[in-house]
């Protein structure tokens, strides 16, 4: 008697996605490291070379947003906004990673989102006022 459902790519899926999300999920600095440069691509795309709009790129970096708006008053800021938004959230994922052994993931991730949408505000009024 032949099982069909043994081996079958049907049978095998949900297993393998479970376990490749468990992976990401366990490994947050590797995933923002898989995601930054999607990001930054994103965000340049936006930017349109100079002639689009940079509000998502002001959001999905803020840090970098107000860096530019700062330093660019003393020299070019274009080297220090690009590190620090390449590592944004490497040190994001950093942060989560380390804190899970002290404190509640959750309340990690709120802290963060709550960070970045604050810093994103911020930054939305200094670079659009």
């Amino acid at each position: 008697m032949v099982r069909e459902d043994i081996g079958s790519p049907m049978r095998q899926r949900p297993g393998r996605t479970k376990w490749k999300m468990k992976f990401l999920y366990q490994h947050p600095f590797i995933v923002s490291l898989i995601l930054t440069p999607i990001l930054l691509a994103v965000a340049a795309v936006s930017g349109g070379v100079g002639h689009g709009n940079y509000t998502v790129a002001v959001i999905l970096f803020p840090f970098a947003a107000i860096a530019v708006v700062v330093l660019d008053h003393f020299f070019d800021s274009t080297i220090p906004m690009i590190v620090i938004a390449m590592l944004q959230f490497p040190i994001y994922a950093s942060l989560l990673s380390i804190s899970r052994v002290r404190v509640s993931e959750r309340i990690v991730i709120i802290a963060l989102l709550a960070l970045h949408t604050v810093a994103s505000l911020i930054a939305i009024l200094v670079v659009y006022h």
